[in-house]
Order: structure tokens, then sequence, then C-alpha cells
């Protein structure tokens, strides 16, 4: 295992706005390895639902993406196709 990282522009329309951060939130939690995201020096934990609103992250905006364990990889890429697709995906496919 090792540390993996990656910056990404959000590229969703409404930004990380609420239903797209708790559809986030719920994305990094199916992953089992440790999740930070930063933006502009700030770090928060990527499963925790309060830590990610207090980014306030809005479409064009880079977040820089560090996964650490198990499943580090399949998590950061599926992070990554997530802030940069144009729609989330629905909700039951999470």
């Amino acid at each position: 295992m090792n540390m993996k990282q990656h910056s990404v522009r959000i590229n969703l329309e409404e930004g990380l706005q609420a239903r797209n951060t708790t559809a986030l939130v719920r994305h990094a939690l199916g992953y089992d390895c440790d999740i930070m995201i930063g933006k502009e020096g700030r770090w928060v934990d990527g499963k925790s639902l309060m830590g990610m609103m207090h980014l306030h992250g809005r479409k064009h905006e880079w977040l820089t993406l560090v996964t650490n364990g198990k499943e580090e990889a399949a998590a950061i890429d599926a992070l990554i196709a997530f802030l940069t697709t144009a729609s989330p995906p629905p909700e039951d496919k999470l």
C-alpha cells in the first residue's frame, strides 16, 4: 500500500452543495481506506459530512485527494470520477 494523491477540478454543476456532498461522503464510506480532501491548505476527512460541508467546494475549484489504505487506488479513482462528472450518479448507485 502506498498513499495515493491527486488534484482534481470540481466539474459538478452545483459544486459540492448539500446533495452532492452527501453523495460524495456516502461514496467515500464504501472504501476501506483513509480519505483526506484538501482545498487551499485546509484538510478534512473525506468520510465526514460536516468536514466536507465546511470545504464549500464550488464548480471549477481544485481539490487535492489523498487516500491511504487497502482500497486506496479504487477510492481515489472513484472520487475523481464523481467530482469530474457533470452530474453525479443516482443515489441508488452509490
